[in-house]
């Protein structure tokens, strides 16, 4: 969700950004997004439901400004995993300057996913907000 939302939502490249989704762990077989996903976005007008989900790679976080995960293991995972991952931040710690988990909606109702998405435009709205720096 944080992808389409930064990008059509919040028009990331319209200043210079792509904002680009990757996951830390991947299930091969289940690669589309979760219906309930797809619902909560499309009452953005936004529709993600050709999305497929995609493993990070080295060349991933070598090629990005800034690497945003939704929680703070996801983070340390990577950080473990890769190098040079000075850039690699929870989304929370770059929007609010603490880390603060996203709910994870994953395989949950609708409420949970319409409060995980609204957590997510949150943040963003904050690091939209602050010329897309992150507040330290």
């Amino acid at each position: 969700m944080a992808e389409y939302l930064s990008n059509y939502k919040y028009a990331f490249p319209t200043h210079e950004y792509l904002a680009i989704s990757r996951g830390v762990s991947i299930n091969k077989i289940e690669l589309a997004p979760e219906p309930n996903a797809v619902v909560v976005m499309d009452k953005e007008y936004i529709d993600i439901s050709k999305h497929q989900a995609k493993q990070i790679s080295q060349r991933d976080i070598n090629n990005s400004f800034l690497v945003l995960t939704m929680t703070v293991s996801h983070r340390d995972q990577i950080q473990k995993q890769f190098l040079n991952t000075s850039n690699v931040h929870t989304l929370s710690e770059c929007a609010i300057g603490k880390d603060q988990d996203i709910i994870d909606a994953y395989g949950k109702d609708l409420k949970v996913y319409l409060q995980t998405r609204k957590q997510i435009q949150s943040y963003i709205e904050n690091i939209v907000n602050n010329d897309f720096r992150c507040v330290r």
